[in-house]
């Protein structure tokens, strides 16, 4: 009879062990360290105040004011100065994905 009732036992005690509750340490009260955080609050504060402005400051339509005008493709027509370089020149003037252009 004392088998079936060991591992019941040994449940009840570790239930028993488990659900005591810890006590931590004493708490500790730096007022150093609570003024520092203070500080850190407040320019925080001041921070996100400044960030506000500067945003205010910048123009609803940002798309337009950095718009930069589309160059037109260059085309290289020297072919006739540097006969030499037609194959390089195609290739600058057409493109190349063969590479077989660059390599002559």
């Amino acid at each position: 009879m004392l088998r079936g009732q060991t591992p019941i036992l040994i449940a009840c005690i570790l239930t028993a062990v488990a659900t005591t509750s810890i006590h931590a340490q004493f708490v500790v009260h730096d007022p150093i360290n609570y003024t520092q955080a203070l500080l850190r609050y407040s320019q925080m504060l001041q921070q996100y105040r400044f960030w506000l402005t500067q945003a205010r400051r910048l123009p609803v339509d940002m798309a337009t004011r950095y718009r930069v005008l589309g160059s037109k493709w260059r085309h290289h027509d020297v072919e006739v100065q540097y006969p030499y370089a037609r194959p390089l020149l195609t290739a600058l003037n057409f493109g190349d994905t063969s590479e077989a252009l660059y390599a002559r």
